[in-house]
Parts: structure tokens; sequence; C-alpha cells
């Protein structure tokens, strides 16, 4: 998975987005809390036309409305949005609904309150989260994933070097932000970071 990393460049995150999908992405998800909704909706959709035919999912950051009025096929959730369980009495049962959670945070609670998948994090030192949140680390991740009733995707200092340190049991897989988005040749980062989990679908053709 590829967030992008709120810079509210449209079509920079378009162009980000579209060679981590070549680089074998599974999905995307756009933050840019910065972008008007109207660009952001437009974004999302110009994303869906191209990426989806693909198999590769499209989500949106928080703005449950934008996400369903672009037909993505989720959102990302956390506990400053919309309650869970109010997101999910507004959707169709195949929309999906991930929640970010960090250490210490009641993972049932979560699934039950209706999250298909949660963003665990950070796994690794990262500056957004320095001085606010402990990097977790590889191991202690896994027996908190191990407790989870729904899939966990590891996120927060995750690049190619480490990736594969997650390819754990009860790691359903990785999210990534800077080393992709900052990234000279996205495509081929997502390519490295991809071969970390040789199980997934072939690349993007």
């Amino acid at each position: 998975m590829v967030v992008s990393d709120g810079r509210g460049d449209a079509l920079r995150v378009e162009r980000v987005m579209l060679a981590a999908a070549l680089g074998g992405a599974t999905s995307v998800v756009i933050r840019e809390p910065n972008i008007e909704p109207q660009e952001k909706l437009m974004l999302a959709r110009r994303l869906i036309e191209v990426l989806r035919p693909h198999g590769v999912l499209v989500l949106l950051n928080d703005r449950l409305d934008l996400a369903l009025a672009a037909g993505a096929d989720g959102v990302q959730l956390g506990f400053r949005s919309l309650p869970l369980d109010v997101a999910r009495r507004s959707v169709p049962d195949t929309f999906l609904l991930g929640f970010s959670a960090h250490e210490g945070d009641d993972l049932g609670r979560i699934a039950d309150g209706g999250a298909d998948f949660i963003l665990l994090g950070p796994i690794f030192d990262t500056p957004t989260k320095r001085g606010w949140k402990e990097a977790i680390g590889a191991e202690k991740a896994e027996g908190i994933a191990s407790e989870s009733p729904v899939p966990v995707v590891a996120i927060g200092g995750i690049d190619p070097t480490n990736a594969s340190s997650l390819r754990l049991p009860s790691i359903a897989g990785v999210a990534v932000v800077r080393c992709v988005s900052e990234a000279n040749d996205p495509a081929a980062v997502a390519r490295e970071l991809r071969a970390a989990f040789p199980e997934l679908r072939p690349e993007f053709d």
C-alpha cells in the first residue's frame, strides 16, 4: 500500500501513484488534507479509472463523503475521523474501512466497530512520529497483529531495506509513504518493496 505524502500537489500524487502501481503496489491511499475537495474528487476518479482495471485498490484518507462520491474502494479512518460504526452503516458491504492504530490500542474493539483492516505503526523510526509514538519493531508488531481479528498492515519507517523483516504470519502487508513519494524513481522503489512479498499478485502490466 502506498500512501500519498500530503504535500498538496494533485498532479504529483497522480504521477507517484501510477508509478507505484506500475512497480507492484496493490493499493493506494490519497491523503492530501490540503487539496480542495473538488480537486481531490477528480484526482480519485482519475486514479480509479486507470488503476481499477488492473486490480489496484484506491482509497481516500478520512473523507468518507469523497470516497463514496468518487466510487473509491474504501477509506482510511482514525480516532479523529467519523466513528467506525457510523461509517460502517453508511457504506456498501464491499466498501473497505481501514483504521489507523498504535501499540496499546484495542484492535478487537476496532474490528468490532466495523474495520476491515488495521494500519499498525509506527513499526520503525519515522520523522512524522518521532517524539510522539515510539517505534514498535517487527517482532512486537507481529505479536500485536496475531491478536487482531482483522488483517493488520504495518506502516511507519518501512523501506526496501527492512520490508522483508515484516514478511511474518500475522502481518498482511506493508504501507509506505516517504520511501516511494520522495524517490527519483517511485516505480523502482515499489518494485523493490514488492519483491519482499513474492506471494502477491503479478506486477501491473
